[in-house]
């Protein structure tokens, strides 16, 4: 059933997908991207005015009767047109497909305080509103809304399960990477759909330390970014469409997290040096110029109004994007913490053996040597050393933003050890091989001996020699790709196996997941210091069990009186592993020594 309804859910993003392709000529590779950045903007609307659950079947039902409109329109024609597939479709197909067979069977991983990406969701799922300040269930209340809303409209179509959240947010990434077929100027040409092949399962090597088996944003933000620049790259020609596409990315983008803006100023500078050309071409100046500011302002008005809903409906946020807060995180680091950061960090950027300096490195690599083949070697001038230059200093001003990041925004113990530097990183280096590549792709089309597409057959090549160097790239390139493909696939799976070794594995192996919010004080016994520490066994119950009165601990050390005191202080108690201590202390209680599971208190007593 969670299959079916899955696809009927893909099925509605369809029919939305083709209102936007046939009714707003928005290009095919960018019509399920802006689908899904409609549904959320929609929703962000819907969610102030109480009314997320009524605007997400409106939205199901007008995407599923348009759907069911074009298929009956189809059939009744009198004409039967054979379906067109080029490669990049079929390719795609069968690389969602991989990943989304995968996720079906994948348990969701949390990440200590980010399991609260799942927890709003959960608690849009079963309250139907935006949090306010008495939803203390609710920690990072300054977190935006943004992808949330999307795996929120899944669930409720497709159910509230681990499987289809991880499918929804993949069906989310998989919509903005498919954006950058607009890259490929020539469907038929294998050779730039391989190079576009590569780039998306190269993505999934600098994506392993989070992979796909979360909800974590930081893969997803790189998508997005990339999705926006092929937006304005495709319809440079159309300003009235160029800034609808640019405000509805943007402004989702802005949604999914703060540092998202980062990448909306990069889309937003690309946006306006392809307006000016466009604007000096136009009559009506003015006007184009309204348009374009329009879509500017309204862009970054949504994750603006959300400062303000924080500021106004909560007392204290964590996280918080305000000078105040991060004057005082500022303050308490001395001149000898900021020199320590920079070391560490500047450490961190130069170590080759780091995935992600091996990617940056990747990016010179590519775009100089690209240059001078393309430059030298063809004799044909190209843009390929504008872009090296323009994403270096993209890449500068990203690091330069983290290393303000960890002085401002991040208490000390965490600034110190560069945490979640890794997934930082990842973002940057995805978003800059996304440009890198996209780029290629365009250049070597542009060197092609053909440069008519409509005149480009098995024959068009210069010599036998180019032919080959041609198919010879092109399968290993595909191979290459292949092996990436698979690498990801089976990271997941041996992932899988893992699972019930973990928090949530064992949480699932004695207790149910609650979907009422309670204020039970709920006693879980561990043996797993670290994560207990980390505060991962925290965060992770308090989603689990939906309420905010759990008390993970793994230490008993204390006498049998003060022990029943403190038991007489729970509801219940859920037992994750064997914990002699524990056990002992029960033993002189009750007499009874206590298995894994969950109890209520009294019955333990008793």
């Amino acid at each position: 059933m969670t299959l079916i309804r899955i696809l009927i859910l893909i099925f509605s993003l369809y029919g939305g997908k083709q209102f936007f392709v046939r009714r707003m000529k928005i290009p095919n590779e960018l019509g399920w991207i802006t689908t899904i950045c409609s549904i959320v903007l929609l929703l962000y609307i819907a969610g102030f005015l109480n009314l997320l659950l009524p605007a997400t079947f409106l939205i199901f039902i007008a995407c599923s009767f348009y759907w069911v409109y074009i298929l009956f329109m189809k059939l009744r024609s009198k004409e039967r047109s054979i379906p067109h597939f080029s490669m990049w479709n079929v390719w795609f197909t069968i690389y969602t497909a991989l990943i989304g067979s995968i996720l079906m069977f994948t348990q969701l991983e949390h990440y200590d305080n980010f399991s609260h990406w799942a927890l709003i969701v959960k608690f849009l799922f079963t309250e139907g509103h935006l949090p306010t300040n008495v939803d203390s269930i609710i920690s990072y209340t300054s977190y935006p809304m943004g992808s949330s809303l999307f795996i929120y409209y899944s669930t409720v179509i497709a159910g509230f399960r681990d499987n289809v959240m991880l499918v929804s947010q993949f069906i989310f990434i998989a919509s903005a990477l498919f954006s950058l077929g607009v890259f490929i100027r020539d469907k038929t040409r294998v050779l730039t759909i391989s190079i576009m092949f590569f780039t998306i399962t190269l993505f999934n090597y600098f994506n392993t330390s989070i992979r796909l088996n979360n909800l974590l944003v930081d893969y997803l933000l790189p998508a997005l970014a990339l999705s926006g620049i092929a937006a304005v790259y495709s319809c440079r020609k159309n300003i009235k469409l160029m800034s609808f596409l640019f405000f509805i990315i943007t402004a989702v983008l802005n949604l999914v997290k703060s540092s998202g803006i980062f990448f909306s100023i990069v889309i937003l500078f690309y946006f306006i040096y392809k307006l000016i050309p466009l604007v000096i071409e136009e009559k009506s100046k003015t006007k184009s110029l309204l348009v374009a500011l329009i879509a500017i302002v309204s862009s970054f008005s949504p994750i603006m109004y959300w400062s303000y809903y924080v500021k106004n409906h909560f007392e204290v946020t964590k996280h918080e994007v305000s000078l105040t807060s991060y004057q005082s995180l500022f303050k308490a680091k001395d001149s000898n913490v900021t020199k320590d950061i920079f070391n560490k960090q500047f450490d961190y950027l130069t170590d080759i053996y780091n995935t992600n300096t091996q990617g940056i490195l990747l990016f010179l690599i590519i775009l100089l040597g690209g240059y001078l083949i393309i430059r030298i070697g063809i004799g044909r001038k190209n843009s390929l050393l504008k872009v090296l230059i323009i994403g270096i200093f993209i890449i500068f001003s990203y690091y330069l933003g983290i290393y303000c990041m960890f002085l401002f925004s991040m208490p000390i113990d965490e600034a110190i050890r560069l945490a979640g530097i890794e997934r930082y990183a990842s973002s940057i280096v995805i978003f800059s091989l996304g440009l890198a590549f996209s780029a290629i792709a365009l250049e070597v089309d542009y060197s092609l001996y053909e440069k008519n597409i409509a005149l480009r057959n098995y024959k068009s090549y210069k010599s036998l020699l180019t032919k080959k160097i041609y198919q010879y790239s092109t399968i290993i390139l595909s191979f290459i790709s292949i092996l990436l493909l698979l690498s990801e696939v089976n990271g997941i799976k041996y992932h899988n196996t893992q699972f019930y070794k973990s928090v949530p594995g064992q949480f699932q192996k004695v207790v149910s997941q609650q979907f009422n919010i309670n204020q039970d004080r709920i006693l879980v016994v561990t043996t797993d210091k670290e994560n207990l520490n980390s505060y991962y066994t925290n965060f992770f119950s308090k989603y689990y069990l939906y309420s905010t009165n759990v008390t993970p601990k793994d230490d008993f050390m204390m006498d049998s009186q003060s022990f029943r005191t403190f038991i007489e202080s729970f509801d219940s108690i859920i037992i994750l592993e064997d914990h002699w201590t524990f056990k002992e202390l029960m033993e002189q209680l009750t007499g009874d020594v206590p298995k894994i599971g969950s109890y209520a208190v009294k019955d333990l007593l008793d």
